[in-house]
């Protein structure tokens, strides 16, 4: 291919509208651009900007051929052939000088009607570039924009960018309650994803789901495919969500409560027998939820019940998406459910309880040891077998109990 290429021109609205948008030359390529976000008033400020002649800043069009992709500009572009097509009116507040009037109207008035065809639009054209140089040039048109880190990341090309946008398209995502504005859907596939790839949950360890750690990742994975198991755990835990949850997904309508419920799935399916659980994942995730929303971060005194609704609540208001964050408010989810799901047993017949256990019994015996009934720290707990491994107890929620060091020495191999 040759060297790419970038021309200006001056095109008036008329030009656009009859010569490109009419015949269907004018791609409106959502792949780069944000997806719809300007409301009436944006439009309407626009409309008044053009009667007024101001300056509206530059498009950016890549020429395919015939076709004329929109790289920037695809919402100034939108609004003004809406408007054309008698979408929407003026406003009154914006333009009192002609009021509320859609474009058919304002056609009666032959000074205006022709100044507004004739407003010139600055045109930067892009030839001769292939896909990766044009996310390049996309990018640094919105340098000192307020791009959010979906839309950077989606203006980046290559193999993980395909694979995001499949996991986004996946029923439980597009199920949640959480709206596909500004690209969020594929925010999520790709933090889901990256934690995935990159977290260690016998150490508790997750990776950064920053726009700079997801850069990295796109770019590591632009050429070549990420690890296969990565992308089956993450299509494998999408599919039991979705078909658990279906509609009633749609409880969830915090991005911060998404990622929780994600790992709390993927951590169970790694370690646990999870036949049989999807109604009670669901109903156990809809509880919690509800109870989160009930608390108030606010509350000074908080009984111990609510305090793990409370302190998830907390955690969520502060950073929701820096690993500190997230990790803690995936502790929190863990250890309720496996409370309250006590009889769900590992994978590994081991004689250890895993981190979820602890977690769970701690809150089931309220941080108090059961043997002396002193207050104990979670960092200063062990967890018994009431009924000791040596006689076949087995090593389940149901049969743990809070220790001190102390008694936990003095109990030994007793059941009690």
């Amino acid at each position: 291919m040759s060297k790419p290429q970038v021309s200006t021109h001056s095109w008036t609205i008329q030009r656009l509208y009859d010569d490109f948008y009419k015949p269907g030359q004018l791609v409106f390529n959502t792949e780069y651009q944000r997806s719809e976000v300007w409301n009436l008033s944006r439009k309407q400020k626009l409309i008044d900007s053009i009667i007024k002649q101001y300056n509206l800043g530059m498009i950016f069009l890549r020429r395919k051929g015939d076709l004329y992709e929109v790289l920037d500009g695809q919402q100034r572009l939108k609004a003004i052939f809406d408007f054309i097509n008698n979408e929407y009116s003026t406003s009154a507040e914006f333009t009192p000088e002609i009021g509320e009037m859609d474009f058919e109207t304002l056609g009666e008035d032959k000074n205006r009607y022709s100044r507004f065809f004739a407003f010139d639009l600055i045109i930067a054209l892009v030839e001769n570039a292939d896909d990766e140089t044009t996310s390049d040039i996309f990018l640094r048109l919105q340098e000192g924009m307020p791009l959010n880190t979906a839309e950077k990341l989606n203006a980046m090309r290559g193999k993980m960018h395909n694979i995001i946008l499949d996991l986004s398209n996946y029923p439980f995502i597009k199920n949640t309650g959480i709206k596909d504005h500004r690209f969020a859907h594929r925010l999520l596939a790709a933090q889901i994803f990256a934690l995935e790839l990159n977290s260690n949950f016998d150490l508790m360890d997750f990776h950064d789901i920053n726009f700079q750690s997801l850069k990295d990742m796109y770019e590591k994975y632009s050429i070549k495919n990420p690890p296969a198991y990565a992308i089956s755990n993450t299509k494998k835990y999408l599919n039991f969500l979705g078909r658990s949850f279906g509609d009633k997904a749609q409880i969830i309508r915090r991005r911060g409560d998404f990622i929780p419920i994600y790992l709390l799935y993927s951590y169970l399916e790694k370690k646990y027998a999870t036949q049989g659980i999807e109604e009670i994942f669901v109903d156990f995730t809809m509880n919690f939820l509800n109870k989160v929303e009930s608390t108030n971060i606010k509350d000074v005194f908080v009984t111990l019940k609510d305090k793990p609704y409370h302190d998830f609540k907390r955690w969520r208001s502060t950073g929701a998406l820096s690993s500190k964050s997230f990790r803690e408010r995936f502790k929190i989810i863990l250890g309720k459910f496996l409370e309250e799901s006590p009889s769900i047993e590992l994978k590994d017949k081991t004689r250890a309880f895993d981190y979820g256990q602890k977690l769970a019994i701690y809150y089931k015996d309220k941080g108090i040891c059961q043997k002396c009934h002193k207050e104990i720290s979670f960092d200063e707990v062990e967890i018994d077998h009431i009924n000791p491994w040596s006689k076949a107890g087995p090593t389940t929620v149901n049969n743990g109990q809070l220790l001190c060091q102390e008694c936990n020495r003095k109990k030994g191999n007793k059941s009690y």
